[in-house]
């Protein structure tokens, strides 16, 4: 091709891209095609726990849930939320026991997983009259894989919800908390990931309508 051709070419491509930009795709919905039962997620041994999401890490599923009752035949409270394993087979399915259930495990201390910040009634998230500080999941951990020192980051976002008794919450929107989880390969396969609190904190932009966080790095219940 002439260098008076090339040049021709470039022009309309130009003059094309001038007149009929790119126009942007219509959100796409997604739709569940189809779901099957596999089993249910047994109770650790002395937790009761609710609402549970789960990402797959390594050759194991780890779980985190919301409010979780201990029972121990010494004691009955609410830790404001739980972590634990799953096994899976050598293929990813679940690792099933008596046919239908998967078994947990993961040594949670009677502690909440993701402790509330400095302020908020740490390490739970109970104060008096039914206040409370709720940093329930409602997503899974998002799994980002470190290979310089083999660990695994799994990110969690809880929205930082201010309960002022057992049926007000405090008025506005509340904050959103990322927490960080560490998992290590050569850890011991009961142990849970670590947590550190990355930051809290959100604005809403006036022009997309996105959330924007602003992190900084805090020890989880430290001072600020």
């Amino acid at each position: 091709m002439s260098k008076f051709s090339s040049l021709y070419a470039l022009s309309a491509l130009c003059c094309l891209t001038q007149a009929n930009p790119l126009q942007p795709r219509a959100a796409a919905t997604p739709t569940l095609k189809s779901a099957t039962e596999v089993g249910y997620v047994a109770s650790y041994p002395t937790l009761n726990r609710d609402s549970m999401v789960g990402t797959k890490v390594g050759n194991r599923y780890f779980w985190i849930s919301r409010d979780a009752t201990t029972f121990d035949g010494q004691c009955c409270f609410i830790i404001a939320s739980a972590a634990s394993w799953t096994n899976l087979n050598s293929d990813g399915s679940p690792f099933l026991t008596n046919g239908a259930n998967q078994t947990t495990y993961g040594d949670n201390n009677y502690t909440s997983y993701f402790r509330t910040p400095y302020g908020q009634f740490p390490p739970n998230g109970f104060g008096d009259n039914f206040e409370r500080y709720i940093n329930w999941p409602d997503t899974p951990p998002l799994p980002v894989s470190d290979p310089t020192n083999n660990r695994i980051k799994l990110y969690t976002w809880t929205r930082n919800v201010h309960q002022l008794n057992d049926t007000t919450n405090a008025p506005g929107n509340p904050q959103t908390i990322l927490y960080r989880s560490d998992y290590y390969s050569n850890s011991d396969s009961n142990t849970l990931p670590p947590v550190t609190v990355v930051g809290y904190g959100w604005v809403i932009s006036p022009t997309d309508g996105f959330a924007y966080l602003y992190p900084f790095l805090r020890r989880r219940g430290s001072a600020p």
